[in-house]
């Protein structure tokens, strides 16, 4: 072991009751972006609270869960913090460097390719197994999520409230309309 603390981040709206349930599955502390805003995952609001907690936190590496949520934000938060990304890993071990090495499947699964991440950056990971609670943590709810953060407006096309400014141009992530 590395001695190092595991974190798990809940975003969404009107879950500090979830959040101390997941406390029971071994993290040393629960952060949690709790927002009326966030109660519907939108891509670029997740994207800004995740990349702020990485931000504020800074781990060493990141678990993923490889739902499509999951598929959706690693890949965008990775690409934000100029930093990796490896899917589909069947094993993680964790080295005394904190550095993580990825053991996952390569060539169609006909072999086993292993990834050593450096610690740098924060290596984000996409793992297969599900794990059962294990232990106690402690919640930080102290985490603050910025009108910015959150903020996207209707879309004249589409009608939805996909409509967000990435760079100085408007994309709407329901039907790709955009405005630059």
């Amino acid at each position: 072991m590395t001695g190092q603390p595991v974190y798990a981040l809940m975003i969404g709206s009107d879950i500090t009751n979830e959040a101390k349930e997941l406390c029971a599955y071994g993290a040393d502390k629960v952060f949690v972006y709790d927002n009326p805003d966030l109660e519907d995952f939108l891509i670029e609001p997740y994207t800004n609270v995740f990349s702020d907690f990485v931000s504020k936190v800074k781990p060493s590496s990141i678990l993923v869960g490889a739902t499509n949520v999951g598929r959706s934000l690693a890949p965008r938060v990775a690409a934000r913090l100029k930093t990796g990304l490896t899917a589909d890993c069947t094993s993680l071990e964790m080295q005394p460097s904190t550095d993580l090495v990825q053991i996952r499947p390569a060539f169609g699964g006909n072999i086993m390719g292993m990834e050593q991440g450096g610690s740098d950056n924060p290596e984000a990971h996409l793992p297969d197994e599900d794990d059962e609670p294990e232990g106690k943590g402690q919640l930080d709810l102290g985490l603050d999520v910025t009108k910015n953060s959150v903020q996207a407006d209707i879309c004249p096309v589409c009608g939805n409230a996909t409509f967000v400014n990435i760079e100085g141009c408007k994309k709407c992530f329901s039907c790709g309309h955009s405005e630059c």
